[in-house]
């Protein structure tokens, strides 16, 4: 199911143009002025978030069959990639459309993910600006395999089989928030832009659990069905983007407190 550490060591480069290189993170404001009515953006996402998980478990003494569901604090990890298209109606507000898929710790399936955004440019002035920003995404069916078995007591014929069984998960998130972002120019060619804020979001989907169960023979099937929710609102993030000839970009982004998670992206302005 899900991991509770979390990896450390997470480096990438992702080069402009590369295919390979996914929550919605948050990123920069829209294009950047001069840079172009839309942007493309290609990045890479290593996410953790705390939930709280109705998770189905085993059998134990006393029970006709099957396992009770029992909510949990759990760590959902999950490994994402994205394509996002950024188009500006006008300098101060931009659509945003999501397209990619993520791999959960421990799943058996890349699992699709569908994401929509807008931002609106509020205030600009020297260089800074500040940014209010919602956003929605869906993430498809995450799958994991298990070998689910409710009695008897051991110990277990020579011969027994476990049976296995199949965990399923759907979850949206939704999020809003505001961030500030200064502009800083090297040698007419190079703009740096660091940013930060807070966003406030809101997790909810639903487990599905299909699995085998046996007091005496022969086996029985049971469906279960759980939820999993967020288990904290407040998440702080910070980045950095930089950008040459106002064209390309590198785009760098970590995430704190409820989520915790770094992305790396490459941008490309037309």
């Amino acid at each position: 199911m899900k991991a509770r550490g979390f990896r450390v060591g997470f480096v990438m480069l992702v080069l402009t143009n590369a295919i390979n290189t996914f929550a919605m993170d948050i990123g920069l404001p829209g294009p950047m002025p001069g840079g172009g009515k839309m942007s493309l953006e290609l990045f890479c996402e290593d996410y953790e978030r705390d939930i709280r998980q109705e998770i189905s478990q085993p059998w134990s003494p006393g029970t006709l069959h099957g396992g009770a569901l029992v909510a949990q604090d759990m760590t959902q990890e999950e490994t994402r990639y994205f394509a996002r298209l950024t188009y500006a109606l006008r300098r101060e507000l931009a659509l945003q459309a999501l397209v990619g898929f993520t791999r959960s710790e421990g799943a058996d399936n890349d699992s699709p993910v569908w994401g929509l955004g807008i931002q609106y440019l509020v205030w600009s002035c020297h260089g800074f600006d500040t940014t209010l920003f919602a956003a929605g995404q869906y993430v498809n069916e995450i799958k994991y395999k298990h070998e689910f078995y409710y009695g008897p007591n051991p110990p277990y014929p020579n011969n027994w089989e476990w049976p296995e069984g199949i965990q399923k998960e759907d979850y949206y998130e939704l999020s809003g928030g505001a961030m500030m972002s200064r502009d800083f120019q090297f040698r007419s060619r190079w703009t740096l832009r660091p940013y930060a804020g807070l966003q406030l979001s809101k997790l909810d989907g639903n487990e599905k659990y299909d699995h085998t169960w046996a007091i005496v023979e022969p086996l029985g099937r049971e469906v279960q069905e759980g939820y999993i929710r967020d288990d904290g609102l407040l998440t702080l993030f910070g980045g950095a983007g930089l950008f040459w000839n106002n064209r390309f970009g590198l785009r760098l982004e970590g995430r704190f407190v409820n989520q915790t998670s770094f992305s790396a992206g490459g941008v490309y302005f037309f």
